[in-house]
């Protein structure tokens, strides 16, 4: 065979490795959930390459043996070749190394030559091409892969019956499983890369990052605070009642017996409305009181938006570890967590941060310490204490 039949023999070769490196690549880093998506629009190739990722054993198999092929296949062909390639060019240094020395020297550069070639035209090149356009390559390739398969399918089967029995003998099994899960911080990971590379606006990367806080985040974290809650003795009338959410414009009240510890329920605003509508301004309110959720602290949000939707509520009252009244939480304050501030029109913007200049602020003591965080960039955290007034009580050991 001529050395330039030769050569054009090593390059097909190496094409034929780059194909099937490539479309390895593309079936394992091809992303299932746009296959899919093809699918169900009616494309048959994505189809195809939907059923190699879900059992890829057989395929994966066949395309090791067409790249195992033309390696051997490139090593016989393509070391002659450019073996006698480089012995034209050192041929006229025979005379002063010697004959032997020459053909080392062939040998060790055209081995050195046929990897270079097959490292970077059979593997880098075509990994990053596929890298690039995954889906498309997966497209292009999943039919001759097929083909191909279906040939080798005899000397496939034999080889996968062989590789079976010596994995058992190390307790193995010998199917092959691509794993698509991601853990949460694996997710969390690939946010980031998206945020910084402009797939994801900053809003939209900080409300994913709050959902995977969501479940980790207690009730504590986020309700009102006892002394911030507004509520209603039992004994006032839906006058009283009125003139106190007038002041304080709420959609529901928690109503208290005895002392604020004795939450007998919660009443809703519209309640109040058709009392004064039909003209029962003196009736007592305890008429209106409806049950109310009572829930620890150390709830988890996650499990509290279960309970709200199971119960249709919107609000629970909070309650320590010795059952006395901690705060309340709303359907709100859970939305609040991932989707950030809300506030409606009646909202009056509270001024808990003030910045008196020269480094310095006047800071609420009901602020949560979450809040906190975000506005100073610090990093206070304790198990102890939820807000900045606690932190103060705290750290300082008394009331200040």
């Amino acid at each position: 065979m001529s050395t330039g039949l030769q050569v054009v023999l090593l390059l097909l070769l190496v094409g034929w490795t780059a194909f099937f490196v490539a479309a390895e690549y593309a079936f394992i880093a091809a992303r299932p959930t746009r296959m899919r998506e093809l699918t169900e629009a009616g494309s048959k190739r994505a189809a195809r390459v939907v059923a190699i990722q879900e059992n890829p054993t057989r395929f994966i198999s066949a395309i090791q043996v067409a790249i195992t092929f033309s390696g051997l296949a490139i090593g016989a062909v393509g070391e002659p070749a450019v073996r006698g390639l480089v012995q034209d060019v050192f041929g006229p240094l025979t005379s002063s190394l010697g004959q032997g020395l020459v053909t080392v020297l062939s040998v060790i550069i055209g081995f050195a030559i046929i990897i270079a070639i097959t490292v970077v035209l059979g593997e880098i090149v075509p990994k990053a091409l596929t890298l690039a356009r995954t889906e498309g390559v997966a497209l292009v390739v999943v039919g001759p892969v097929r083909v191909f398969t279906a040939i080798v399918y005899p000397f496939v089967w034999l080889l996968e019956r062989l590789s079976a029995v010596t994995l058992r003998l190390f307790g193995l099994r010998g199917d092959i499983h691509l794993g698509r899960g991601h853990t949460e911080e694996e997710l969390r990971m690939i946010l980031a890369a998206s945020y910084e590379e402009g797939v994801l606006e900053a809003e939209e990367s900080e409300m994913l990052d709050r959902v995977f806080d969501f479940a980790d985040t207690e009730v504590r974290q986020v309700m009102v605070p006892r002394p911030d809650v507004v509520m209603l003795p039992i004994t006032s009338t839906v006058s009283e009642a009125a003139a106190l959410v007038d002041e304080h414009p709420y959609t529901r009240y928690p109503v208290y017996g005895d002392d604020q510890d004795d939450i007998r329920g919660v009443i809703h605003i519209r309640q109040l409305f058709e009392a004064i509508t039909a003209g029962d301004l003196d009736m007592w309110i305890d008429d209106l009181v409806r049950d109310v959720q009572r829930v620890p602290e150390t709830k988890n949000l996650d499990d509290l938006l279960r309970d709200f939707r199971r119960t249709k509520s919107h609000l629970a009252v909070v309650v320590d570890e010795y059952g006395s009244l901690a705060g309340v939480v709303t359907l709100e304050d859970l939305i609040e967590e991932v989707m950030g501030e809300i506030e409606d029109e009646f909202d009056v913007p509270e001024r808990d941060i003030v910045r008196t200049g020269g480094g310095q602020a006047l800071v609420a003591g009901s602020v949560p310490l979450d809040d906190f965080n975000e506005v100073f960039g610090t990093q206070i955290d304790d198990e102890d204490f939820n807000t900045v007034g606690g932190a103060v009580f705290h750290g300082m050991g008394r009331v200040p």
